[in-house]
């Protein structure tokens, strides 16, 4: 598909989320296609289409809206009202139509316009088309709504910036069992997504001698979000003073950072401890049973 501007421009089109759905074989309209690639410059208008495909749906209703798009810590995506985050391009879209019926079965297409703002952020934006399905009433009832999310992923051409910031990295002060826990909380600093997958490789790791493990970042992280990575060390040795770290490689270079703690068999050490205070006392209170004094020195 083109849009009416010159120059590749992407915008990628993807169902993203089905809400209220009971189960996949209840569906009965799908959205498509999966992935569409177009451009945007600011102050021009791009436009692209996705369509509906109606299968025993009669008597329904849809609505067409649009929404902002976020990601949770875990990587997953949230969608709400229309927001005005540097990011966001919920406010840039016009769809048409924002009403149509389910009858006759039939694939209905859904035409959208982008329109950046001539002063609008260079790099990836998010929005979302969520297309609703309201049924009619039966038995007195309203049926249970469905929904498809369409996310949008809107590349303003202008200077492009890869930048990841490592907030924190969390490690124990001391541990004694296992597993052991280690997290790190990074965020996109930069105006494009970071592509976990593939150019952006990740991953988080502890290292202590010979033993390592690690877990590598998979999925994206898009501008201005911010992403968690938590690791469980299930076999660690009892004894050492290992190091936990996060890295990211970008165009920038790779973004790393690094924290130390100890690895103490401290429920070991105090298991033997209280053993030892035990036959201790046994052995004082053996000696004062069988009338043994200290001896005195002349």
């Amino acid at each position: 598909m083109k849009g009416n501007v010159g120059g590749p421009l992407l915008v990628a089109v993807s169902v993203a989320a089905t809400l209220a759905l009971p189960s996949p074989a209840a569906a009965d309209f799908s959205v498509g296609p999966t992935v569409e690639r177009l451009s945007l410059v600011p102050g021009h208008a791009a436009s692209g289409l996705t369509r509906v495909k109606l299968d025993r749906a009669g008597g329904s209703r849809f609505v067409v809206q649009t929404e902002g798009v976020a990601q949770r810590p875990d990587g997953g995506f949230s969608y709400a009202p229309a927001g005005d985050s540097a990011f966001s391009a919920s406010n840039w879209i016009e769809v048409r139509p924002r009403h149509f019926s389910a009858t006759p079965d039939r694939i209905q297409p859904i035409e959208f316009t982008v329109t950046p703002p001539p002063g609008a952020e260079p790099g990836d934006h998010l929005a979302a088309i969520t297309i609703k399905r309201i049924p009619g009433r039966a038995n007195g009832t309203i049926a249970e709504i469905q929904a498809v999310a369409v996310r949008l992923e809107l590349r303003v051409a202008g200077k492009l910036r890869e930048s990841v910031k490592l907030d924190s990295l969390e490690v124990p002060s001391i541990a004694g069992a296992a597993p052991v826990g280690v997290r790190a909380m990074l965020r996109n600093d930069g105006n494009v997504r970071l592509d976990f997958d593939h150019r952006n490789k990740g991953s988080l790791a502890v290292r202590d001698g010979h033993s390592r493990v690690r877990k590598r970042l998979n999925g994206v992280l898009y501008p201005g979000q911010e992403r968690y990575v938590a690791l469980g060390w299930e076999n660690p040795p009892l004894l050492g003073h290992p190091t936990a770290t996060v890295s990211v490689l970008t165009r920038r270079g790779r973004a790393a950072r690094s924290a130390s703690f100890w690895l103490i068999p401290w429920r070991q050490a105090a298991a033997l401890a209280l053993v030892g205070s035990a036959a201790i006392a046994v052995l004082v209170g053996s000696r004062r049973r069988r009338g043994i004094a200290p001896r005195e020195h002349v």
